[in-house]
């Protein structure tokens, strides 16, 4: 698990992360219009990470300038890692920092649960043109599905 700081509804469709900034703005706005101090970004698919998803939303909160937005790495957490993540979580939004979670699908990797359960609202990631639909709704059974505010439809295969 690891942080970094950077300065920083509806269902999107994304190209890949790079190509579309105009995309990725209209995505923050969306988001950082809503009240909450941690968002989880959970992919719904085995394997996936939502960190190149959380990296480009705050690289766009930058550049916009305003609140601070902080990245949690937490698609490596272990268990013993999950009681020090919660904390530097809790630490973070009680100092104002908006916290994008990048989680780790929990279907494959059960840290990522109570990680996305700690955020105050999460959005589901999830891969275009393939077959999520099951996936998606195993991921939101095991965060609770009404903390998901929308979801992000992207090619996963480039947000790695």
């Amino acid at each position: 698990m690891t942080t970094h700081d950077t300065p920083v509804t509806a269902l999107h469709t994304l190209p890949t992360l790079p190509e579309a900034p105009d995309d990725w703005a209209r995505l923050w706005f969306s988001l950082a219009d809503r009240p909450w101090r941690a968002l989880a970004l959970v992919p719904a698919r085995d394997g996936g990470t939502a960190r190149a998803m959380a990296d480009a939303l705050a690289r766009v909160a930058a550049s916009y300038g305003g609140q601070r937005v902080v990245v949690l790495d937490a698609a490596r957490a272990t268990p013993p890692d999950v009681p020090a993540a919660l904390r530097a979580l809790a630490e973070r939004t009680e100092r104002g920092m908006r916290v994008l979670v990048a989680a780790a699908s929990p279907m494959s990797h059960p840290p990522s649960i109570p990680l996305a359960r700690a955020a105050d609202t999460a959005v589901m990631c999830v891969g275009l043109g393939t077959d999520e639909l099951a996936l998606a709704r195993r991921a939101m059974e095991q965060v609770g599905a009404s903390r998901f505010v929308g979801s992000i439809t992207m090619d996963m295969e480039h947000a790695r």
